[in-house]
C-alpha cells in the first residue's frame, strides 16, 4: 500500500510499474475514497439531469442498470494503471473523479463529473487538484492531461483552474447523439506544477495543495 508519498516515487525508480492500492485523499472540505456498489444510486440519480449528460456518451434513458455498469467499472479499477474516486461531502457523494495511467511515458490522464446541484462551489477543482497533486507527488507522473467537449466551458475552466493549458483543439473528433464535436485537450507539466505557489494552490476554489492540505490513507478494500 501507499503510505507516504516518498515510498511511491521509489518504486517508480527505474521506469517500473507503479502498483497501488486504493487509497483516500482529504482536501479541506471533501474526502475521496474508493467506489463501493452501495454508492449506485448517486450516478443514476445524476444521469436524469440532462445538464449532466449534455457532453457525455451516456445512453438516453439512463436506467438503472447503466448506473450499476457504471459503478461496477469503478469498484473494479485497477489501481496500478488508474485510480477511481468517489469524491465525498460531509458523506454524500457529490462527484467522480477518475485518472488513467500510461506507466512508460509517466503520464496520466484524468477525468471528473459532479452533481449538477453543486456546480459552482469549487468542488471540482480542489478534487481534481488534490488527484493531480497525488499523480505528480506520489506517483511520479510527469505530465497530467484532461480533455472534453470544445463547447463544455464549465469543464475546461476547471482545466485552467488547475494551471492546466490548453495544448490542442481537435475539430470534428467525435460523434456524440449524431453530431461532430470539437474536442478540447489541456495539459499540465510537472515542472510548471512543482513552480506554483503554495498560496494559491490553497485556495478551495483553487489548486488544492497535496503538500499542506491533503492527506492521504490507504483505504479498506470494500465491495
Amino acid at each position: 500500500m501507499v503510505s507516504d508519498y516518498r515510498g511511491a516515487l521509489q518504486r517508480w525508480s527505474g521506469g517500473a510499474n507503479p502498483v497501488t492500492d486504493p487509497i483516500i485523499l482529504s482536501t479541506a472540505r471533501l474526502v475521496l475514497r474508493p467506489w463501493q456498489m452501495s454508492d449506485v444510486d448517486a450516478p443514476f440519480e445524476w444521469a436524469q439531469d440532462e445538464r449532466f449528460t449534455r457532453f457525455l456518451p451516456l445512453p438516453r434513458p439512463y436506467e438503472r442498470g447503466h448506473a450499476e455498469e457504471f459503478t461496477e467499472s469503478r469498484v473494479g479499477t485497477d489501481w496500478s494503471i488508474g485510480a477511481a474516486f468517489a469524491v465525498t461531502l460531509e458523506g454524500a457523494l457529490v462527484g467522480d473523479v477518475n485518472a488513467r495511467i500510461e506507466p512508460v511515458h509517466r503520464r496520466a490522464e484524468v477525468g471528473y463529473g459532479f452533481r449538477p446541484a453543486v456546480w459552482g462551489s469549487g468542488y471540482a477543482t480542489e478534487a481534481a487538484g488534490a488527484v493531480v497533486g497525488w499523480l505528480f507527488e506520489a506517483l511520479g507522473m510527469e505530465k497530467v492531461i484532461a480533455r472534453t467537449d470544445a463547447a463544455n466551458q464549465g469543464s475546461w475552466r476547471v482545466m485552467e483552474r488547475l494551471g492546466m493549458e490548453r495544448e490542442a483543439l481537435h475539430r470534428s473528433h467525435r460523434v456524440l447523439r449524431g453530431e461532430r464535436r470539437d474536442e478540447v485537450v489541456y495539459g499540465l507539466l510537472r515542472r510548471d506544477w512543482l513552480r506554483e505557489s503554495p498560496g494559491e494552490m490553497g485556495s478551495p476554489e483553487g489548486r488544492a495543495n497535496t503538500k499542506d492540505r491533503t492527506s492521504q490513507r490507504p483505504a479498506e478494500k470494500r465491495r
